[in-house]
């Protein structure tokens, strides 16, 4: 399995602070494959590391951006983000270590990300380590 990053992760993979990726669940393409090599590649397929991870399952991840008023402040923006089907927003913990092991410097980055900034996003955390977030 080959799992395509931005190259502003190569570093912090090789360190092993980018301790799993976050994907998509379309097509079901990482269920029951545990124990599968993954390949790391960067910068548009021109090259892999040399590296082999290997698959140790998944959990599920949702962000669901909604609109909500508060009070007399107006309109704002939130959003919702559960693991496993449970919300951890609230936690900073959680969404710390999630920020950290997903490689970004801090929440902001993380929640303005272009794959899930300001849509609805069904995926799966796709871990190498025996890291699991407790929920």
């Amino acid at each position: 399995m080959i799992l395509l990053h931005d190259d502003k992760f190569y570093e912090p993979i090789e360190k092993g602070t980018k301790i799993h990726a976050i994907r998509t669940e379309e097509g079901g393409l990482w269920k029951g494959k545990e124990g599968s090599p993954i390949y790391m590649e960067y910068d548009n397929r021109k090259g892999l590391l040399d590296k082999t991870y290997r698959y140790n399952g998944s959990q599920t991840i949702e962000f669901k951006w909604n609109v909500f008023l508060e009070g007399k402040v107006g309109q704002s923006h939130g959003v919702i983000l559960l693991i496993d089907g449970v919300s951890v927003v609230n936690s900073d913990d959680i969404v710390e270590q999630l920020y950290k092991n997903e490689g970004f410097n801090d929440r902001v980055e993380f929640f303005t990300d272009r794959h899930w900034f300001k849509k609805d996003f069904k995926g799966q955390i796709i871990h190498w380590t025996d890291f699991r977030y407790k929920v």
